[in-house]
């Protein structure tokens, strides 16, 4: 369960080295909390996978991409088991 201090949220910002900016894209994630994200600068995007729904009872398998407009889910067809807490980094090679 979910704790009084902690909340799952479904909004995205964007800071541009200066201030944070709340965005209102078409496509987001459901709330969450735990999730595991990484930059690929290759694409330029930011990929998100799994954590927590809003009350804890769903651990989520889902995979998102941010393209620095809007949210799009992705359907790999071979993925992490659903997991939330876990680190997540690019490996360049």
């Amino acid at each position: 369960p979910v704790s009084a201090e902690l909340q799952a949220l479904a909004d995205t910002w964007l800071w541009d080295g200066i201030n944070w900016f709340q965005l209102s894209p078409i496509n987001a994630p459901p709330a969450r909390y735990e999730a595991s994200m990484a930059f690929d600068p290759i694409s330029e995007s930011l990929l998100l996978f799994g954590g927590r729904n809003v009350d804890g009872s769903v651990v989520f398998s889902d995979t998102w991409i941010w393209n620095g407009q809007d949210w799009f889910e992705l359907t790999p067809q071979h993925h992490p088991s659903p997991r939330s807490g876990a680190s997540m980094a690019l490996d360049p090679i």
